[in-house]
């Protein structure tokens, strides 16, 4: 059996809204990624701009953990302390914006 034109269309149609939404997806975890190496980068200057952003984040979890992750880092130890940095992260996104499934 052959697909009609109107059943092509409607495959291309869910084809490319799936790859659209794996595109933002990827994109938000881009973007937490930037934020992470800032944060480790810049410290308590990009921590304060991110408090902007979200208000409610535990500043002083958030320090602990750049902290430990720029010494992690200078020690040439696994990046424990970076990678939980980036899911506090993704936590402050997804409690701020419900409909991100990054």
């Amino acid at each position: 059996r052959r697909l009609e034109d109107e059943e092509i269309a409607a495959v291309r149609t869910v084809l490319d809204s799936d790859r659209q939404q794996s595109n933002r997806e990827t994109a938000a975890l881009h973007q937490l990624e930037a934020w992470r190496d800032r944060l480790v980068a810049e410290g308590d200057a990009a921590l304060d701009e991110l408090l902007l952003v979200h208000p409610d984040a535990d500043r002083q979890h958030l320090r602990n953990l750049i902290r430990q992750a720029n010494s992690e880092a200078k020690k040439q130890k696994p990046p424990r302390a970076s990678r939980e940095l980036f899911r506090t992260l993704r936590e402050l996104q997804a409690a701020s914006d419900p409909s991100a499934s990054a």
